[in-house]
């Protein structure tokens, strides 16, 4: 009896610590955002188009390629030290189209999360104006990247079991969907039980 209950304080205790470790990562992944952003924009002026596309940040440790498309690769902002490290899944909108950029605007933010222990996983996709882009190329694609930092975890010292998605506009909606991929149906051709789980998001810029 007393082995049973000490089991079930340690699942609670296990439980209560991982939520705290994704609302701590929920709480940098924004604050960071709010500081790169506010950097970025300087003035208190909403910016342009023409702003953001120049916007962008440090450069990537690694690049890795998932697939034979230009846009299907992944950057990775690797942080000092042995780790083990929690995980941002940082996936970046430009109205699901690749001539919005999206990638160079996400660096400030990737580099800053991982100047503070954060590995970043940072995902390209094809969008609707690139050749199989859109449904269900665009979310294969999402598949595709998490199927290799599950492959990449163990040598690079990820904490997959301390893991959120963070995405930006289109990219929110992504980060969102693979928080719920569990739900999608064996017939789908979404379907992929080889996938690590995101139980955690962070959606920014959301269209309502």
């Amino acid at each position: 009896m007393a082995s049973a209950r000490n089991r079930w304080i340690a699942r609670r205790w296990l439980d209560f610590c991982s939520k705290r470790e994704a609302m701590r990562l929920r709480i940098i992944a924004i604050g960071l955002l709010g500081a790169v952003v506010g950097v970025a924009h300087g003035a208190h002026e909403p910016a342009t188009l023409a702003d953001y596309m120049r916007f962008s940040g440090p450069s990537p440790n690694e690049r890795f390629s998932y697939g034979g498309s230009a846009y299907q690769f992944v950057e990775l902002f690797q942080p000092r030290g042995r780790g083990p490290f929690p995980v941002v899944v940082l996936i970046h909108g430009g109205c699901f189209k690749n001539e919005y950029q999206g990638m160079p605007q996400m660096r400030g933010i990737a580099a800053a999360l991982s100047s503070q222990g954060i590995a970043v996983w940072s995902i390209e996709y094809r969008g609707l104006d690139e050749p199989g882009g859109g449904y269900p190329g665009t979310f294969q694609d999402v598949n595709a990247a998490l199927d290799m930092l599950a492959a990449q975890a163990e040598r690079r010292h990820f904490d997959i079991d301390r893991m959120i998605a963070v995405g930006h506009s289109a990219g929110a909606y992504l980060a969102l969907w693979i928080a719920g991929r569990s739900l999608i149906p064996a017939s789908s051709p979404l379907h992929d039980t080889r996938s690590i789980q995101v139980r955690n998001v962070v959606a920014f810029g959301r269209p309502r």
